[in-house]
């Protein structure tokens, strides 16, 4: 959602979004303690009251993601997620119209599966390795993937190449 939020305020003006920026940052002094913990508890704050600015304007869910540096932490992850939906609950916002979006690692998988057992929507996105995609194929979770073109993978930062690969010969 970062970006979709620079792009949000950059086409329309600072003017029409210029409050929900001036709140996250109060919220951040107010909430962190040191500057770095200050920008997490902003970000935080700013990506929920975009996504509340956008579910004022939709019938649907909003999504927000989970900071892909917890990617590989299970509990982090769980925690952040939450966090994100008690802010959103803040603001009267059901959790049931949130989709909390968390990387598709081993760890990101098994968090995941733990949010959706306590009515927590999750999204999977970012493969960043075959094992998880195969788990991900298996448990019926696999839904939002479109591999097309030059078909693309982020491994360790990397993006390669990966157009040999065929999501119908993962087994079952």
């Amino acid at each position: 959602m970062p970006r979709q939020i620079l792009f949000t305020v950059k086409s329309r003006g600072l003017e029409q979004y210029g409050h929900l920026i001036e709140d996250a940052i109060a919220w951040g002094k107010k909430h962190g303690g040191t500057q770095e913990q200050q920008v997490a508890a902003a970000s935080d704050k700013l990506a929920v009251n975009f996504g509340a600015e956008i579910l004022k304007s939709i019938p649907g869910r909003v999504s927000t993601e989970v900071d892909a540096r917890l990617s590989f932490d299970k509990e982090k992850s769980i925690e952040k997620a939450r966090h994100l939906v008690d802010l959103y609950q803040q603001q009267g916002i059901d959790k049931s119209r949130i989709l909390i979006k968390l990387a598709a690692t081993w760890e990101g998988i098994r968090a995941a599966e733990q949010l959706e057992k306590e009515g927590i929507n999750c999204n999977l996105t970012l493969l960043f390795l075959f094992c998880p995609g195969a788990r991900l194929r298996r448990s019926g979770r696999l839904f939002n993937l479109s591999v097309r073109g030059p078909n693309l993978r982020l491994v360790s930062g990397a993006v390669v190449r990966w157009s040999r690969m065929s999501w119908r010969k993962i087994p079952a």
